[in-house]
């Protein structure tokens, strides 16, 4: 029987708190960053920013507020809204030119479509934008502070003020407050604009302003008509740079949904650098309408969703870049990971015919007889995440999830996931059909390892028994085997060796599986549960081989051991959370050597004796024994292969024959697998 270790998550806290810390410390070091337009949206926008709240569009007429009406869920049955409001400026050059201000190292790519000539690589970004000569003599600049919009109104020398004009559209109306802050109401809220800052820094130093090089100026927000306005001077002078700056754009009260990008996985490389891959809703320039459905509706998910990487620096203050994936339809990103060379790995799940192909193993979604589409994608990105190394589709005529993705070391791409289609590619499988009942609710999981290049299939099989399975994450070891956890409430899943043959009714149970290299065999696998619900949502391995499972269980008894702390009552439905420790590999092998006089050959010979403790249930085909100069080499040479006895442990000898003379020798065995894979080893001895 395999140990298997089971704690709560509390455990597992400190971890998750340094990512959530390390995240939270990264946006809130980040400022906004602009995105200039070159071709990836509508002609009107010249750069663009998205908020926690709102994007924001700047266009040569002003500035676009879009931000959600509704909270936004991708499998909302409700019609999407979004509320836009517009700052335009008023009797002002109706062309003028806007410029980055301070450009960062952050670039912006954009594979949107099928069409290689209409993705955008490489796009460059800044902190600021530069509205040059927007009235005569006076500049706007525009940039963030905190995740929230600023803006900076710089009148030169021989500017006016009071040229200045800007009227709030498609607002439910407008108004100053006692403390002269202007109150915009709007669909999704209030808006405040708190009253604005005026200064000047001359050349000498100011003794009576608190900065010593800048000087206060009295300055107040005028109502000009019912939603127009503009500024109200005290006296300056004329001759130095006036700033005009309304403080921060900031809601009062928000009443709209306040996502609209979903972060769902995360990867570190060796650096520490940290790639956040998610889905979001596609840059969509609003009409005219003050509220519009932004989303087009099919089957209760909307379609214009996107899947979105971003590199975040080590250091936490800093972007990298961000690459945006999809087609017409939509996309949902369920897993990320990066290799060794920074090469990035993304998987989900899409509907989109034109879902940007590299290199594909499976070029074309399918299509079901009944209108379903809904393939999983798998995509490989550059370092740079510029270039599309591959990417492709990978399903078959009925509809596919995918629960996650894991790289190796030599670059190849494990996915795994639910699948509902018949002729779901396989290769090389351990299950080669989708096992179901008659014409009732099915469901298999999928275990798929493609190539380096991405086009072609090293093994892909179902996983699965006559009801349904949900794949909740997947993980390789150095070895190249896969560790897959989700739920079934099937009661002829397959086990091999397990901690719990059989699944506990009436509900789902998790399950943890281990699939050999070959992918045609089963190391490990087990149900795992309670009487009630019980759900794995992740796993991941370590050096040892030992598999970390976490998920979520309604069951009071769910088997535990060294538990941090006993479960807590379940109320109404609630879950207690649990994290699972499962030892691959419980056995090891010892070597020990006699050494003899052997006169009739005139040789020395070393009796090594190999003491194995294996209980059974780990599939060992064979042993090897190497051998190796102690002094002048590092090479090891097998002197002896020789298959697993049938008995489980005890001692086994054998002779080697050394040469005569005082030569030391070390010694190590190690255990093989069917697939020919270590996967055990002796420490070394010398004799």
């Amino acid at each position: 029987m395999k140990k298997i270790i089971i704690v709560f998550l509390i455990g597992l806290v400190p971890l998750l708190l340094q990512a959530q810390k390390a995240e939270g410390t990264v946006y809130g070091k980040i400022s906004l960053y602009f995105i200039a337009n070159k071709g990836q949206v509508n002609p009107q926008a010249q750069f663009y920013t998205k908020t926690s709240l709102y994007t924001l569009w700047m266009t040569k007429k002003g500035l676009i507020f879009d931000s959600p009406h509704s909270p936004y869920s991708p499998y909302s049955t409700k019609p999407y809204l979004r509320d836009v409001s517009r700052l335009i400026f008023l009797n002002a050059d109706k062309n003028p030119v806007m410029v980055p201000v301070d450009i960062t190292g952050h670039r912006v790519n954009y594979f949107k479509g099928r069409d290689p000539s209409k993705w955008r690589i490489g796009i460059s970004t800044s902190r600021a934008v530069m509205y040059k000569s927007l009235y005569n003599h006076i500049d706007l600049k525009v940039y963030g502070i905190e995740r929230q919009i600023e803006y900076d109104w710089m009148v030169k020398p021989g500017g006016n003020p009071g040229d200045i004009r800007f009227e709030y559209k498609h607002v439910k109306g407008t108004r100053l407050d006692d403390e002269g802050n202007l109150l915009i109401e709007t669909g999704s809220g209030k808006w405040v604009h708190k009253k604005p800052v005026g200064y000047q820094r001359p050349g000498a130093a100011c003794p009576s302003s608190g900065n010593k090089n800048q000087i206060d100026i009295d300055i107040t927000f005028k109502k000009i008509d019912k939603n127009t306005y503009g500024f109200a001077m005290g006296d300056y002078d004329k001759n130095l740079e006036l700033i005009i700056d309304p403080v921060v754009l900031v809601y009062s009260t928000y009443f709209g949904g306040q996502n609209e990008d979903y972060s769902t996985a995360i990867a570190v490389d060796s650096e520490g650098n940290a790639y956040v891959a998610g889905y979001t809703l596609s840059p969509d320039f609003p009409t005219e309408n003050p509220f519009q459905e932004s989303l087009r509706l099919n089957e209760g998910v909307y379609y214009g969703i996107d899947v979105f990487i971003t590199k975040l620096s080590s250091s936490g203050d800093s972007l990298v870049y961000s690459t945006y994936l999809g087609g017409s339809d939509y996309e949902i990103c369920t897993g990320t990971a990066v290799d060794s060379s920074g090469n990035v790995y993304v998987t989900g799940y899409t509907s989109s015919k034109d879902f940007p192909t590299a290199n594909p193993f499976q070029e074309n979604i399918k299509i079901s007889a009944g209108g379903i589409v809904q393939d999983v994608f798998i995509t490989k990105l550059s370092p740079s995440g510029n270039t599309l190394v591959y990417s492709t589709y990978l399903g078959g005529y009925w509809y596919e999830y995918s629960g996650g993705i894991a790289v190796d070391s030599s670059g190849h791409a494990y996915v795994a996931g639910t699948t509902a289609s018949e002729d779901f590619p396989t290769e090389n499988p351990f299950q080669e059909n989708l096992r179901k009942i008659d014409e009732g609710y099915y469901e298999d999981a999928f275990i798929t390892k493609l190539s380096p290049a991405g086009d072609t299939l090293v093994y892909s099989t179902y996983l699965g028994g006559s009801g349904y399975e949900d794949v909740g994450g997947i993980a390789v070891d150095s070895k190249g085997y896969a560790y897959v956890a989700g739920l079934t409430p099937s009661e002829d899943f397959p086990t091999e060796n397990p901690y719990q043959s059989n699944l506990n009714q009436p509900f789902s149970d998790a399950f943890v599986t281990i699939l050999a290299p070959s992918g045609s065999r089963l190391v490990y696998s087990t149900y795992l549960g309670g009487s009630e619900i019980d759900e794995a949502a992740g796993i991941a391995v370590d050096a040892r081989g030992n598999a970390y499972v976490t998920g979520s269980t309604t069951s009071t008894d769910f088997p535990v051991m060294n538990p941090h702390r006993q479960f807590r009552e379940i109320v109404d439905g609630d879950e207690n959370v649990f994290a699972v420790k499962i030892r691959r590999f419980p056995f090891s092998i010892q070597v020990y050597r006699r050494e003899e006089r052997a006169w009739l050959i005139r040789k020395q010979a070393a009796e090594i004796l190999l003491t194995v403790d294996n209980p059974g249930d780990i599939p060992v085909s064979n042993y090897v024994i190497y051998r190796k100069e102690s002094i002048g080499t590092d090479q090891y040479q097998a002197i002896k292969d020789f298959p697993a006895p049938e008995v489980q442990g005890g001692i086994y000898t054998y002779y080697d024959l050394l040469p005569r003379g005082d030569r030391a020798y070390t010694y190590k065995v190690e255990a093989l697998d069917a697939d020919g894979v270590v996967i055990g080893e002796s420490n070394e001895q010398t004799i």
